[in-house]
């Protein structure tokens, strides 16, 4: 039995990304015209260095090692690049399916209902040799593919998981929270059991929602490793998780105030020298000292407006 790791990209890359691979240049038009003009922009950008390179941040790193604990490949899905390897040399852009997003390629898309499979689907019409779940899956009948995913990148996939046939259902193993809204029904005995107790007290591997997936597949790999699982069928892995779970306790999530965007960048703006023009300091200003609710991936955008509107602040991203 062998393993191959999925996981999505990330915004928080280690090369800025050049003006014209960045969603928010690109005009507003139908599906079919910005995936054509995307594909060309992508397809003849220069190379900053193979993708475990460009990407960071502790989700990827989660992924990376977990990958590493199982001796596996990693792959990563990207809603700008497709299914990509980790190997592969690739460009610095920014392109999302988050709509909190400046470079949300929703709000430039203008067909009344499409769907982010639509978007992946018109991508992959672009690329000669595309990789697919289903076609990582056949490419080797022993192997088990572990995919950490947010909700927007189960929108993603969709379409290709739902053509997962029945026997390579049984080699699928899903991560993240809350996907099984998004997914058909018969997949979702491949979601792993793990809940809101990975962030609880008793938790080895707690952290934020923003990468909750990839340290839910983290510690599934670990519990291989430690149970010496290889080759379990999917009921078995089930019930592994179920055990390690069991006695753990939920989180106490503390009820925070909601705030506009506005608001949060007066308090950034207010509170800047007592965190000393930290990120990851901030977040935990806003979050613990003035109970106010910020998600991390909204909070990063705010605290770079911040920084850009500012004259004299030069926050450190953390």
């Amino acid at each position: 039995m062998s393993y191959l790791v999925v996981t999505t990209c990330t915004d928080r890359k280690r090369h800025a990304s050049v003006p014209s691979l960045q969603a928010r240049s690109l005009p507003r038009g139908s599906l079919s015209e910005l995936s054509a003009e995307w594909a060309r922009r992508t397809s003849g950008a220069s190379p900053v260095g193979p993708a475990h390179s460009v990407y960071c941040g502790r989700a990827f790193r989660e992924a990376l090692n977990g990958a590493a604990d199982l001796q596996a490949d990693l792959w990563i899905i990207s809603a700008g690049l497709g299914l990509i390897s980790t190997t592969r040399e690739i460009p610095s852009y920014s392109l999302t399916m988050s709509r909190r997003s400046p470079d949300s390629i929703g709000d430039k898309i203008t067909d009344p209902h499409w769907t982010p499979s639509d978007w992946r689907r018109a991508l992959i019409g672009y690329q000669s040799e595309p990789a697919t779940i289903p076609s990582l899956l056949g490419a080797d009948p022993k192997r088990t593919l572990l995919v950490a995913l947010s909700e927007k990148y189960a929108e993603l996939l969709r379409d290709e998981l739902d053509a997962v046939s029945e026997g390579d259902r049984k080699r699928l193993r899903l991560f993240g929270l809350r996907i099984e809204s998004t997914l058909s029904p018969q997949l979702h005995d491949c979601i792993m059991p793990f809940d809101r107790r990975l962030d609880g007290p008793d938790s080895p591997i707690a952290g934020t929602l923003a990468d909750f997936a990839q340290r839910a597949l983290r510690h599934f790999c670990t519990l291989h490793l430690s149970r010496r699982a290889d080759g379990a069928s999917l009921e078995k892995d089930r019930r592994m998780v179920c055990e390690a779970i069991d006695s753990w306790r939920l989180p106490d999530i503390p009820s925070r105030l909601q705030k506009s965007d506005e608001e949060i960048r007066g308090l950034i703006r207010r509170h800047w020298d007592v965190v000393q023009g930290r990120s990851g300091r901030m977040l935990r200003f806003l979050r613990d000292d003035l109970q106010v609710a910020c998600e991390q991936g909204r909070f990063r955008r705010l605290f770079h407006e911040v920084t850009e509107r500012v004259p004299g602040t030069q926050g450190e991203l953390v």
